[in-house]
């Protein structure tokens, strides 16, 4: 993405992050990194400034970048969050969809995005797919679901027999990642959790502010 882009890029994530002082230095930020799927640590630095550890935690926060560094897996809660040189921020599959068409038409277009990501992916039902994503939003609470509830909104979106398939899916899009450090919380629920990139739901805001 060419940093004439940068200005419509600006304007769509004031819809996601609101007045965020840092919008100009992160839309640089994720133009950068739209361009390999990652970025390194000294990157941020040169376009951040002091403000870049600040930039990361938002970009973090936001599942906009997922620090590469991890504990055990790559499942979003083993991530390891370090600020500092050497790290990589990698950046989710739909969250390059909506940078580049954020670049290109100045808005965060969620429903486009998920159903371009998945038509190139050679999902057959692609077209559903955008009505998956806004079910489970609906469902979510704090933008975490569980597998049930994921069953649930398959069916409802016309998905039937596939949500073990569904969930691999939505997982390689970054639209889902399981909450291996769940323990009580999927016990009391009796079932697997998933968290949900917070990212595709920008009329919540509030919520991401306090997960």
């Amino acid at each position: 993405m060419n940093y004439y882009h940068l200005n419509p890029l600006i304007e769509a994530l004031r819809e996601l992050v609101g007045d965020e002082p840092l919008i100009e230095p992160l839309a640089s930020v994720l133009a950068d990194a739209c361009i390999h799927a990652s970025i390194p640590y000294d990157s941020i630095i040169n376009r951040a400034e002091s403000d870049a550890q600040e930039l990361i935690l938002a970009a973090w926060d936001w599942k906009l970048l997922i620090p590469r560094r991890c504990a055990a897996c790559g499942e979003w809660d083993h991530r390891l969050l370090v600020t500092s040189p050497g790290e990589i921020y990698e950046m989710p599959n739909i969250i390059r969809y909506l940078v580049q068409k954020a670049g290109a038409g100045g808005a965060w277009d969620v429903q486009t995005a998920v159903a371009d990501l998945y038509h190139d992916m050679g999902e057959p039902q692609w077209e559903k797919m955008p009505e998956l994503v806004f079910r489970l939003g609906r469902q979510a609470e704090r933008f975490v679901v569980s597998a049930g509830e994921i069953n649930a909104a398959c069916r409802n979106s016309g998905f039937y027999y596939r949500t073990g398939s569904l969930i691999l899916i939505l997982k390689g899009g970054g639209i889902i990642s399981p909450k291996l450090a769940a323990g009580p919380a999927a016990a009391k629920r009796h079932s697997p959790l998933y968290e949900l990139n917070p990212s595709l739901y920008p009329h919540r805001r509030e919520d991401a502010a306090t997960t």
